[in-house]
């Protein structure tokens, strides 16, 4: 046939008829290809463009049904059209005006089911959409944003089914068919099990705009669904007002509501309440959003949820990232630098992300919030004019700007179109931690008076009540010494990064005695931590500062994500000081890398397998006196023996290694190298006996390409034992012993005396430190520790050819006076064979 235009859309009916769709024509005709016959017919469309019921606008895909009904994906008027047989007035089925409770835009494809239930390409939202009973829903790129990765579109243009239901789609722009799979083990049969939640929608509730002409004026409540069990669940509303209901993946965005929503339904069930029918996985995180139907209604409400299983419902009413992660979550150590002192500034501080993914920091240096999402980085600011060295951050639901200043000693309210902002409260200190619970508390801590106080934001009362600390810097229990960053539950828990004491505070609601977490003397020991945050689990992340790093918690204890040599640096691996870390919607990290002077992105890996281990590999060993040894901690005896092995896996994956022995063992496991003399230096992970029968299980994600060092010990000195280790994981692990020569140790002794040489050890004082200068000679270049044990604190320095007392920083290539035990040096140093060393003491 002659079309006289190009044909996007075409269908042969049951009874021999071609169709197609005259893109630069705007119909639809239909030719007999039964007989010689060259009459062509028009079945829908004018020939004019235009949006009435008869005619179509540039139309694209089309389905005939076996009654001969005609649905249109009438492209440039975005909405679908059904021309029942024989009518060329078409029926509008969704489209994109704002009273459709789908919009569509570009629809380019329309194709059925067996049960005529309508499937859409749309195209320029880059997802696919289907109906059932209960309204439409998505099915695929459902954050409604083009991309090339597996769960994204770009301009998807066709779509349909295989013989088993999965969904082949020509994904356009990324130049490749993507194919998604029907979900077959999901429950059909009827629902038995029964969830149900309460609320009310007050005048107090969040408020929102659901159509983009209306007025911030419908109340509405987010609550965050979690199933355990695949499987088909309906949700139904019961109110007194008549009620609305979108269900989203991830996230809800007030201020787009249809975005990454892939059902939303209103008031057509019984009594004017919504019912919505929906397929839900587990593992995903679902958002379901209760609103009226009309402006500025209030009532209580309830969803009662039916299906396979029960059903978790949890209120949200926060405005930060907790996501919800894999059992055993796995980061790229690689981070990616996302803003640098061009886009964020010199002197970037704190940082926060809001559910919609969008990054605030504090810059001190400019004296400004730098404002961007995560996604379309474009960059916003607020010019904090007369709040000066702003540190503390947090940004409320409704997009309000908190400040704590150093300068003013107070805390302020900003918003992105303001020029001034609003007082808050008198803090009498900077604030470096800021935190508002879901009861509108704000929390500020408080670094040199030592505590952390809380006001409501609710009410015109200036009541500060302190909630940690007394005032008086200390490590008592009831003490903080310079907090940092702060972190409050849903159940009002207080989180502190207790700074100068090394550790990290729990202080339960309404508790002054806090409960310590983790310090410098457990097992992962910190060094000046200043941030600390919390997944949906409840589990702890840690900015380590002055170990340049990031950790992580799990049930068998820390781990460390970034920066894990603990070595400051600048490549993609390190950290130098990182001050502050948060999690974006999706579980990234992100980290103001203080003075590196920028900001970097350390990237959740999501393909690891988290699913029971199955594949098992093992070894076999045994510590004897020929061992090596070294000391747990600093100031130990060196009398525990251990065997260090390296570790291979050709899959990345979360592993579990178990050791069985007679005796009781202690494990750890760091990356690239192990020092005897550091144990916790590069260390990935470790624990001790809380197992069975006192032995250790490490359970941490790995990766390919990365060298692991796998170290064996006892739990207590002097023992000896067969031992063996059973790593279960994704794949097979490859183990091999390392041997490593005996360590050779020599002792130097004397004394510092009246009599003995003096000179002014920082250049500027007087000639009043007495010394000793000593020459070192190496006679195998290698790695040397230096340690001092004496009843005074010492100070050591290190020179490369010669000393000059007149010059205290000339040839210096290594100080120290803290690391060691009691106030004394320990300096862990590479020198090299045939050079001149000096040591002062």
């Amino acid at each position: 046939m002659s079309t006289f235009d190009s044909c996007p859309g075409m269908f042969i009916d049951i009874k021999n008829n071609i169709y197609c769709s005259l893109g630069e024509t705007h119909k639809v005709i239909k030719q007999s290809l039964d007989n010689n016959s060259n009459i062509i017919s028009v079945v829908a469309g004018n020939g004019s463009k235009g949006s009435a019921n008869n005619m179509l606008n540039r139309p694209r895909g089309i389905f005939v049904t076996i009654n001969s009904d005609l649905y249109v994906a009438d492209c440039w008027n975005d909405r679908i059209q059904l021309f029942k047989f024989g009518q060329l007035n078409g029926i509008t089925i969704t489209e994109s005006i704002s009273t459709s409770s789908f919009k569509l835009l570009k629809p380019t494809s329309v194709f059925l089911d067996s049960d005529n239930y309508i499937y859409i390409v749309d195209n320029a939202h880059h997802r696919i959409i289907g109906s059932r009973s209960t309204g439409f829903y998505c099915i695929a790129g459902c954050t409604n944003k083009r991309g090339s990765t597996s769960t994204h579109l770009d301009y998807p243009y066709t779509a349909v089914f295989d013989n088993f239901g999965n969904i082949y789609v020509t994904d356009q722009d990324n130049n490749r068919i993507q194919k998604f799979l029907l979900i077959t083990n999901n429950s059909n049969s009827s629902p038995i099990i029964q969830s149900t939640y309460f609320s009310t929608l007050t005048e107090n509730s969040q408020v929102f705009v659901p159509s983009e002409c209306g007025k911030l004026n419908y109340y509405y409540e987010t609550i965050e669904v979690e199933v355990i069990e695949n499987g088909c669940y309906n949700l139904i509303s019961k109110s007194e007002i008549d009620t609305y209901s979108y269900i989203s993946e991830d996230y809800f965005k007030p201020v787009i509501p249809t975005e990454n929503s892939f059902l939303h339904i209103g008031p057509f069930y019984a009594n004017n309440q919504f019912k919505l029918e929906a397929s839900l996985l587990i593992d995903t995180k679902y958002i379901l959003v209760i609103t009226a139907l009309n402006p500025n209604r209030t009532a209580n409400f309830s969803v009662i949820a039916t299906g396979p299983n029960q059903v978790i419902f949890n209120r949200i009413k926060i405005s930060y990232n907790q996501p919800k992660l894999p059992s055993c979550p796995q980061w790229d150590p690689h981070g990616i630098t996302v803003a640098n002192e061009t886009t964020a500034g010199v002197g970037v501080v704190d940082i926060f992300i809001d559910r919609n993914n969008t990054v605030y920091v504090t810059n001190q240096y400019d004296n400004e919030i730098e404002i961007w999402n995560v996604e379309d980085l474009i960059l916003k600011t607020i010019k904090l004019d007369n709040l000066f060295e702003a540190w503390g951050l947090f940004v409320t639901i409704d997009e309000n700007v908190y400040v704590g200043s150093d300068s003013k000693k107070n805390v302020e309210k900003w918003t992105l179109n303001e020029t001034r902002g609003t007082f808050v409260m008198n803090t009498f200190d900077a604030c470096p931690g800021m935190f508002i619970d879901i009861e509108n508390n704000i929390y500020c801590s408080l670094g040199e008076s030592h505590k952390v106080i809380k006001q409501s934001l609710d009410n015109n009362s200036n009541i500060i009540s302190v909630v940690a600390g007394n005032g008086s810097k200390g490590s008592a229990n009831n003490m903080l010494n310079r907090p940092r960053g702060i972190f409050v539950t849903i159940n009002f828990d207080l989180y502190v990064a207790d700074c100068w004491n090394d550790r990290i505070q729990l202080f339960k609601f309404g508790q002054l005695n806090g409960i310590t977490i983790t310090d410098s003397t457990s097992s992962f020991n910190l060094l000046k931590p200043t941030g600390v945050f919390l997944d949906s689990d409840n589990y702890i992340y840690i900015v380590d500062n002055a170990h340049h790093r990031i950790i992580g918690s799990r049930s068998t204890g820390f781990y460390c994500i970034a920066g894990c040599t603990s070595n400051p640096g600048s490549t993609s691996t390190h950290l130098k000081y990182p001050y502050a870390a948060v999690f974006d919607n999706f579980g990234n990290i992100f980290v103001t890398d203080q003075n590196n002077d920028r900001i970097q992105k350390f990237l959740l890996i999501r393909n690891n397998s988290n699913s029971s281990p199955s594949i098992l590999s093992t070894y076999s060993s045994i510590l004897t006196e020929n061992n090596q040894i070294f000391a747990h901690i600093d100031c130990e005896k060196l009398n525990y023996y251990y065997e260090t092995i390296e570790v291979k896996v050709f899959e990345n994956g979360c592993y579990t290694f178990i050791i069985r022995s007679p005796i009781d063992t202690f494990g750890y496991i760091s990356e690239d190298y192990f020092k005897p003399s550091i144990p916790t230096g590069n260390l990935l992970s470790h624990i001790d006996s809380i197992y069975a029968n006192n032995q250790f299980k490490l359970e941490t994600p790995l990766l390919v390409n990365t060298k692991y060092i796998l170290v064996v010990t006892t739990l207590y000195p002097n023992i000896t034992g067969n031992f063996s280790v059973v790593t279960t994981g994704p794949n097979h692990v490859i183990f091999n012993r390392i041997n490593v020569s005996w360590s050779i140790q020599r002792i130097y002794s004397s004394e510092l005396l009246i009599n003995d040489q003096v000179y002014p050890r920082s250049g500027c004082q007087l000639f009043n430190y007495y010394y000793e200068a000593v020459e070192i000679n190496v006679i195998e270049s290698g790695y040397y520790i230096f340690t001092s044990n004496s009843i005074m604190n010492t100070y050591g320095f290190i020179y490369e050819n010669n000393f000059d007392v007149f010059q205290y920083k000339k040839n210096l290539i290594f100080e120290d006076n803290i690391n060691g035990c009691n106030n004394q040096f320990k300096i862990s140093i590479q020198l090299q064979a045939n050079t001149k060393y000096v040591f002062v003491v």
